[in-house]
């Protein structure tokens, strides 16, 4: 393998992270000296990237994701060619990196437009209030001696009526920093760093592996493990210190008791002092406990008939049956209560052709999502029904499904339909069933099917039938009508919306959404009538939810928000799955595996979805999932998500200025989020820094998520768009 080294400055931090990330080791080895229920699991694992600290004397700026940042709560200003920060009325965050505790002074480089004369900053550090500091320029904050090793906050609150910028800030002084290295299952290591892992790890876990000290080791050395089960609370069990006799006895072996009960455990390996580098081998995690495997669960034999259906930009919320409009969507609701609808479902993509490729794939894609499919990448789904024996067909609305993109291996039959073209109102849904239909009838009716129909409903336009838009609407004082130039000048701030235009855009949203649930019963009838019973299974779902000015803005695709990723899903079965709900969290991927189960192929290993059949004949099974991803691979830059059952995390870096979620008036400026889904389901308190074990894991997770989804979109292909390509995705707002 070969040897990646970073010089830990701030960009080399960032690299070192990187490299390790994809450097994705054995993930479980069997411990050849323990008990059969020992395992041995290496401590970079490539699931988890290790976060690799120094100290610095300045602050790195927004889309940073280092331990000395701005965190979240400025807004940008630019002035003569320089980029300001403007900290936000309600506060805003710093964060730092302490590798010795002492007292060090941060100052701010602060110009002050407006002032009073005993105006003072509010200051906390650590979730500790410290006293605070008369407004000045510079600005300089002493920091007690007694904060925690490792990252820390620092939260600033200006008085409200003082206008204030800064271009930059920092520490009077730092430690100068070391330098790291990862060989294979080596960690090198000198100066002053921290290399941090946090784990979940089982009771009775020991850390194992030995330490080989510096060949030529100077007075003042040190390296230290440390392990804080509460943050902010280390313990050091093991410690070397350079002194005569310890330049002498040469490597130790380590065997460290981690913690009793199962739990999250931050491990710290800690270096201070300049001299050689130290060398951390063969660390690994033993467990006396094996996790408890989840029972494989066979699918019924598979159908004649497979319908994959998608209601595009449909938000789960919007169904009736998971708290919508009432009597918006009374036939899905009919097969939510006999079939198995889940109801905590999600994409793994904000927007539809990286949605539906993770979908047909069952590979998340973290930073291409525009891009053609490889084309020696996953088997999709089609090609893998059509491998089965299955005639395969396409009916969609959206430009994206189709050979520019790749979306189209597999289908011996693909047809586009417009989105509009009646005149009257979209009736997308209408025609690609219609469609469809036409199609069965060519076939034999021994023929088996998989079908996968796509329509554009209840996505922009919202223009649905005049009997529907009156049920839905007639009661708002408003006239905005759902067009697209409309949504993309509201989207742009040209237009302004008020309440009453926001609550007729949800209106006539969901008045579309219910014709399209109109038009899926007349589908099934039909449906029912051609085939036997129970040989027809019925898959409803989404490819993204839709923003509704949840958080200011409209439309989808450069929010990770829960309105953009919470989509439904339900199987219709009958006579094979029996009616119930399941609550247990489930992506997209899963589904993908769920239908490679049904024709008998092997888990794909693309993601990390697994096959819902043990959910779906057991509602009160359980598939164990940690971690939920999601990723705006759309936008440049990128915006990634981790969530986990009381926290989601949001890296936001973009590209350029554009750091943040959303687009246009919905733009918010944080390049990090953390939410506590708990205490704030709607996501609208950014916690990002919070000292939180949960939180750093999360972190962990998702760094590594993201390098080694890059590392698979290697030989991803740029798409060559036709102008009747440009002209749907421009006529669906994709393209301005």
């Amino acid at each position: 393998m070969p040897r990646t080294q970073a010089v830990l400055g701030l960009p080399a931090v960032r690299t070192c992270r990187a490299l390790l990330a994809l450097a994705i080791a054995p993930l479980v080895a069997s411990c050849g000296a323990g008990p059969p229920a020992e395992r041995s699991l290496p401590l970079v694992d490539g699931l988890h990237a290790p976060d690799v600290l120094t100290e610095s004397r300045r602050l790195e700026h927004p889309r940073s994701r280092a331990g000395n940042r701005f965190l979240h709560g400025w807004r940008i200003w630019r002035r003569k060619g320089t980029l300001w920060l403007v900290p936000e009325p309600r506060g805003a965050r710093l964060e730092a990196v302490q590798l010795v505790a002492r007292t060090r002074s941060l100052i701010l480089n602060t110009e002050i437009f407006q002032q009073s004369a005993d105006d003072r900053v509010l200051v906390e550090a650590a979730v500790r209030e410290l006293p605070s500091v008369p407004l000045a320029s510079p600005l300089e904050i002493e920091l007690p001696g007694d904060l925690p090793v490792g990252r820390f906050p620092i939260t600033l609150r200006f008085p409200p009526e003082a206008q204030v910028a800064l271009d930059a800030a920092g520490f009077r002084e730092a430690l100068p920093p070391g330098e790291v290295e990862f060989e294979e299952a080596e960690i090198l290591q000198s100066g002053n760093s921290a290399v941090e892992f946090v784990r979940r790890v089982e009771g009775g876990a020991l850390l194992v592996g030995s330490f080989v000290p510096p060949a030529e080791a100077r007075p003042g050395q040190r390296f230290a493990i440390q392990v804080e089960h509460k943050p902010g609370q280390p313990t050091t069990l093991f410690e070397w210190r350079s002194t005569r006799w310890s330049r002498l006895l040469g490597s130790r072996g380590l065997s460290l008791s981690l913690r009793d009960a199962p739990g999250l455990v931050r491990i710290r390996l800690l270096a201070t002092g300049q001299g050689p580098a130290a060398r951390w081998r063969e660390l690994r995690l033993v467990t006396p406990e094996t996790t408890a495997q989840e029972e494989p669960s066979d699918p019924p034999p598979a159908p004649q008939v497979v319908v994959l259906y998608v209601l595009d930009a449909l938000r789960a919320d919007y169904l009736t049956h998971l708290g919508g409009p009432s009597g918006a969507t009374p036939f899905i609701d009919r097969l939510a209560r006999e079939g198995v609808t889940f109801r905590r479902h999600q994409s793994v993509a904000p927007s539809t052709l990286p949605s539906t490729k993770s979908l047909f794939t069952g590979q998340a894609f973290v930073s291409r999502g525009n891009w053609k499919l490889p084309r020696d990448g996953p088997n999709t789904l089609a090609e893998l029904f059509a491998a089965a024996g299955y005639r395969t067909a396409a009916f969609s609305g959206s430009g994206y499904i189709g050979p520019a993109w790749g979306t189209a291996r597999g289908f011996e039959h693909l047809v586009f339909e417009d989105y509009c073209c009646s005149g009257r109102y979209n009736d997308n849904a209408e025609r690609v069933h219609r469609s469809a239909l036409a199609w069965l009838n060519r076939l034999s009716p021994d023929d088996r099917v998989f079908l996968y129909l796509h329509t554009m409903h209840p996505h922009n336009p919202y223009d649905p039938p005049a009997p529907l838009e009156a049920r839905f609407a007639s009661d708002i004082e408003s006239q905005i009508d759902g067009g697209t130039d409309t949504l993309l000048h509201l989207k742009h701030g040209r237009l302004q919306a008020s309440e009453s235009d926001r609550q007729r855009l949800r209106a006539l949203y969901a008045a579309a959404l219910s014709y399209n649930d109109a038009q899926l019963k007349t589908l099934v009838e039909e449906l029912q009538g051609r085939y036997p019973p129970g040989e027809v299974l019925l898959i409803v779902t989404s490819d993204h939810g839709e923003e509704l000015f949840d958080h200011g803005g409209v439309l989808h695709g450069y929010t990770l928000y829960r309105e953009q990723l919470h989509i439904p899903l339900i199987l219709w079965w009958p006579g094979h799955l029996d009616s119930g709900r399941v609550d247990t969290p489930t992506v997209n991927l899963d589904l993908h595996e769920s239908l490679r189960a049904l024709v008998g192929a092997p888990v794909s290993g693309a993601g990390d979805g697994r096959p819902l059949w043990s959910l779906a004949r057991d509602t009160v099974a359980s598939l164990p999932r940690l971690v939920r991803y999601a990723a705006a691979s759309s936008v440049k830059g990128g915006v990634f998500s981790a969530q986990s059952e009381r926290y989601k995390l949001v890296f936001a870096p973009r590209t350029g200025f554009d750091w943040g979620m959303g687009e246009g008036r919905g733009r918010s400026r944080d390049p990090e989020y953390l939410f506590d889904l708990q205490a704030d389901p709607e996501e609208t308190e950014n916690l990002a820094g919070m000292i939180s074990l949960e939180a750093a894991w999360l972190r962990s997770r998702l760094e590594a998520w993201i390098e080694h989804g890059r590392l698979q979109e290697a030989g991803a292909e740029e798409p060559v768009l036709d102008d009747e390509a440009r002209k749907r995705l421009r006529a669906l707002g994709y393209l301005e």
